[in-house]
C-alpha cells in the first residue's frame, strides 16, 4: 500500500538539499519553488525561479540516482504529499513493461538536462549564448546591416549543454531587450545590435 503523508513548507524552506540521499518524492498540488545549485566555489545561487511545484525527486528515484541533483527552496508555500521511495518504486512496477521503460526513459533524460542547466548560473549562460550568437553573426552572410541566422534551439541547448526550456528562456531575454529579433525560426540581429551584444558580454 503506497505510503502517502499529507506535508505543507513555508516560505523560505529548504525541501531537499543538492547531493543528499534521495529517499522519498513529493507530489505538489500548489506552489512555488526556487532551484538552487552550487557553484565551482561553494556559493548556492538560483538558476530556476518560481518554478511551480507538482513532482519533486521522482525523477531521481526514476533515473536510478542516489542523490539529489539539486536543492529546492521554497518561494511560495507548497502544499501536498511525501511519498517514499520503495512505494514509488512498487507505483512504477504496477504498470505494463513498456510503460516502464517510457518513465524511466524520460527521467533518465531530464535527469542529464538539469545537471547540465545547472552547471553555470543564468549569467554566465547568457554571456555563453551571446558569444555563440555573435560568432554566428560574424560567419552568417549579410543582408544589408541585418544578419539573419538560422539554428534550430535544439542546437542551440546542445552547443550551451542546458534544455531548450532554457533556451528559450535566454532568447526571451534577450528580445525584450531588443538585442535580438526574430522571424520564425529565423534569428536577426542588426548592426546595432551586434554592437549592443558585443558591448553587453564585455561588462
Amino acid at each position: 500500500m503506497m505510503k502517502m503523508m499529507p506535508v505543507q513548507f513555508d516560505v523560505g524552506e529548504m525541501i531537499i538539499e543538492k547531493g543528499s540521499p534521495v529517499s522519498c518524492g513529493y507530489i505538489f498540488t500548489d506552489g512555488k519553488l526556487n532551484v538552487l545549485s552550487v557553484n565551482t566555489r561553494g556559493a548556492a545561487y538560483t538558476y530556476v525561479s518560481h518554478y511551480e511545484a507538482h513532482f519533486v525527486g521522482l525523477m531521481e528515484i526514476y533515473s536510478g540516482h542516489d542523490t539529489y541533483c539539486c536543492s529546492l527552496k521554497v518561494e511560495k508555500r507548497c502544499s501536498g504529499w511525501r511519498i517514499d521511495r520503495d512505494s514509488l518504486f512498487d507505483l512504477l512496477y504496477s504498470c505494463d513493461p513498456f510503460k516502464q521503460y517510457l518513465i524511466c526513459y524520460w527521467a533518465n533524460q531530464f535527469y542529464d538536462s538539469t545537471v547540465n542547466e545547472s552547471r553555470y548560473p543564468i549569467n554566465t549562460m547568457n554571456i555563453k549564448l551571446i558569444d555563440y550568437l555573435l560568432k554566428l553573426a560574424h560567419n552568417s552572410p549579410r543582408s544589408g546591416q541585418t544578419v539573419r541566422i538560422k539554428i534550430r534551439r535544439e542546437d542551440l541547448a546542445a552547443y550551451l549543454g542546458c534544455s531548450r526550456r532554457t533556451v528559450y528562456r535566454l532568447l526571451s531575454r534577450l528580445k525584450e531587450e531588443a538585442l535580438i529579433s526574430s522571424e520564425g525560426n529565423m534569428l536577426i540581429i542588426s548592426e546595432e545590435q551586434r554592437k549592443r551584444l558585443q558591448k553587453r558580454k564585455e561588462e
